[in-house]
C-alpha cells in the first residue's frame, strides 16, 4: 500500500474530502498523519520482532602496534618511529605505555598524532602502544538489538558505565551500547567477526508513491491505529465502539512480548551466526518458529 492510499482513507474517515470525494488535507495535518504513520510502523515492528528480523556481520580490527613512539608527559603529541600512521586511524584510540587509552584528536603524519588530552604518564621513548578503535557504528537501520554472537558464543549487553574504568585486550565477551556506537569488550587483540541479530526500522515514508513497509497482515491495524490517534487529538469524532474493539484486540496481540522474544530466542539458535558459518539466513521468519 502507498502512503497517499493510506492517507486517503484515514482523511475520508475524518470527513476531510471535496465535493466530489477526492480527500483533502492541510500540509500540517497531512504531516502529522505522515508522523502517526511512521511511529505506528515503528510499534508493529517492535511487537512483530520476528517479521522485521535482521542479520548483519561486523568486522573487528585488531590492534595497531607497529614501531615505537615516544611520549612527554603534559604534552598532547606523540613521535612515532617507523609507526607509518595514516588518516584511516584518526578515529582511533591511543593504548599508551602508561596502560591509560587516550582519544586521537588528529593524524598529523606518519610518525606524529595529536592527543585530545594531554599525556599523564612518564616522559618515555622507544615505546610499545597500542592504535584501537573504540566504538563501531551500528547499522543505521536499526530500532532494536536483539542479540551479538561470536562464533555462535553469545556476548552479554551491560551498561557503559559498567566498562568505562576498564582496560584490557583479548576475546571480547561483553558489548556496550552509546547512542549509534557499540563498544565491545576486552577489546578485541585480533581481527574477528561478531554477528548482529537486530530489529529493523521499517523505511520512513515522506512521499505519497512511499510503499508502507509492513507486512500485508498487519496494514488494517496499521490504519485503525493512525486513525483513531489522530481523532482523538483532533477530536474531529468520536471513534466508533466497533473500531475500538478491534483495536483492543490488535492490542492484546502487541501485549504478547514475551512470546515474541522467545519466538526470536529460537529463530536466533536456528539460524545463528548464518553469515560466517555459511548458512544464508531467511528474509523472513515463518509464523510457527515452535516446531523449528
Amino acid at each position: 500500500m502507498q502512503l497517499s492510499e493510506l492517507i486517503g482513507r484515514i482523511a475520508i474517515r475524518l470527513g476531510y474530502r471535496y465535493p466530489s470525494g477526492t480527500p483533502t488535507l492541510s500540509t500540517d495535518r497531512k504531516s502529522f498523519i505522515v508522523n502517526c504513520v511512521n511511529d505506528a510502523c515503528r510499534d508493529i515492528a517492535i511487537a512483530f520482532q520476528e517479521d522485521f528480523l535482521k542479520y548483519t556481520t561486523k568486522s573487528l580490527d585488531a590492534p595497531y602496534e607497529t614501531g615505537a613512539v615516544s611520549v612527554t608527559k603534559g604534552s598532547t603529541t606523540v613521535t612515532g618511529d617507523g609507526t607509518n600512521w595514516t588518516s584511516s586511524h584518526a578515529n582511533w584510540w591511543f593504548y599508551g605505555p602508561d596502560g591509560r587509552l587516550y582519544e586521537i584528536a588528529s593524524i598529523g603524519g606518519s610518525q606524529s598524532l595529536i592527543l585530545a588530552e594531554a599525556y599523564i604518564g612518564d616522559t618515555e621513548s622507544g615505546a610499545s602502544y597500542k592504535l584501537t578503535p573504540l566504538f563501531y557504528d551500528l547499522p543505521s537501520d536499526l530500532l532494536q538489538l536483539v542479540d551479538v554472537t561470536r562464533k555462535q558464543t553469545p556476548l552479554t549487553g551491560v551498561p557503559l558505565r559498567n566498562l568505562q574504568a576498564l582496560i584490557g585486550f583479548g576475546t571480547p565477551s561483553n558489548y556496550a551500547l552509546k547512542g549509534n556506537k557499540i563498544l565491545f569488550y576486552p577489546f578485541p587483540d585480533e581481527a574477528i567477526q561478531v554477528t548482529l541479530l537486530y530489529v529493523r526500522k521499517p523505511t520512513t515514508v515522506s512521499n505519497d508513491t512511499d510503499v508502507i513497509d509492513v507486512p500485508e497482515q498487519y496494514l488494517r491495524y496499521l490504519e485503525l491505529t493512525v486513525w483513531r490517534r489522530v481523532a482523538e487529538l483532533w477530536s474531529k469524532e468520536d471513534v466508533p465502539n466497533a473500531v475500538r474493539a478491534e483495536m483492543q484486540e490488535f492490542e492484546l496481540l502487541l501485549a504478547k512480548g514475551g512470546r515474541q522474544k522467545e519466538r526470536v530466542r529460537i529463530a536466533r539458535n536456528r539460524f545463528a551466526d548464518p553469515l560466517i558459518d555459511g548458512i544464508k539466513a531467511p528474509a523472513w521468519l515463518p509464523d510457527d518458529l515452535e516446531r523449528l
